[in-house]
């Protein structure tokens, strides 16, 4: 019967699943794992997922009327490009999460300027639009500077040891070439 609850449980979520998620894990306490395998269920562990999410940073820019307009709210501003995309992916990853069971997300910021204003501009958005998905998670960042980042810059500046191991790698040109002092 324990594991009648367990495969009562798994069946919509397993439904729900797009082909391109990692396998279903967790902690299934007296379960025979190789039954629940036998049922259709993949496992794996650890329960790490890695998702990306690709975004075209392309986007129109406001003419100074549609700008005069915005100000005034009379039209809104362009959509962030990552909003959509990244909660999508968050609410893919909020089955089981409580308020005692909180989702880490790390999240790796790969890019310049340009990204993290779209990022932070859907960030923003998530707290305020979704704050019922969003106080049930813990975000933790990690800024990976592959063009002109001001961000990056000024942890590199105050953080000797992301300048030497994050920064210096991904920003400089010559940093894996041979040098002669």
């Amino acid at each position: 019967e324990h594991f009648q609850a367990v495969v009562a449980k798994w069946v919509p979520l397993a439904e729900q699943r797009d082909p391109g998620d990692e396998p279903i894990s967790s902690d299934l306490k007296g379960i025979d794992l190789n039954q629940l395998h036998d049922h259709g269920f993949p496992l794996s562990m650890p329960h790490t997922m890695h998702r990306s999410i690709k975004v075209d940073l392309k986007y129109a820019l406001l003419s100074p009327e549609e700008r005069k307009l915005a100000m005034e709210g009379k039209i809104l501003p362009p959509e962030p490009t990552m909003y959509e995309p990244l909660v999508t992916q968050i609410k893919k990853l909020m089955y089981g999460v409580t308020a005692e069971n909180k989702l880490t997300l790390r999240l790796v910021l790969t890019g310049g300027d340009r990204l993290m204003h779209s990022f932070l501009c859907a960030y923003l958005r998530i707290l305020q639009a979704e704050a019922a998905l969003a106080e049930n998670i813990i975000f933790k960042f990690y800024v990976v500077p592959t063009g002109l980042n001001y961000l990056a810059c000024y942890i590199a500046r105050h953080d000797s040891w992301y300048n030497r191991h994050i920064y210096t790698p991904f920003w400089s040109d010559r940093f894996l070439l041979p040098w002669v002092y």
